[in-house]
């Protein structure tokens, strides 16, 4: 399967490289980004509507592929980033990698997977 970002920029070819899951619990909607092998790659805030969540999974589509979009941060416990909407919202956080190079390695896997990952609702 091929997919597009547009009618001329192709973004991925061949199985769906990861999915959103989409997840309800205690009144409230949550979803991850994971690539095929179920690696967390993003987890967002907790949403009081399923669209709202469903808004910010649209949003990360779209801001998943934009470099400028996403934070980088280090903490005592290591290394993480945070992707951002057009207005600066946090749309979701990563998990904390030991190192920079994983770090950039898990947001270069989010710019692959993000645009073109279905959602699940589990």
């Amino acid at each position: 399967m091929v997919y597009y970002r547009s009618a001329t920029q192709r973004v991925w070819e061949g199985p769906v490289p990861g999915v959103y899951r989409l997840q309800h619990d205690d009144d409230e909607y949550q979803w991850t980004l994971s690539t095929a092998a179920g690696q967390i790659l993003l987890t967002s805030a907790r949403h009081k509507s399923e669209g709202d969540a469903v808004a910010t999974i649209a949003a990360a589509r779209i801001c998943s592929v934009l470099p400028d979009r996403y934070e980088r941060w280090e903490s005592n416990s290591g290394y993480y980033f945070i992707l951002k909407a057009a207005n600066g919202a946090v749309l979701a956080t990563s998990e904390t990698y030991a190192s920079r190079a994983a770090k950039n390695a898990g947001i270069r896997t989010c710019m692959l997977v993000g645009p073109v990952a279905p959602t699940v609702r589990v």
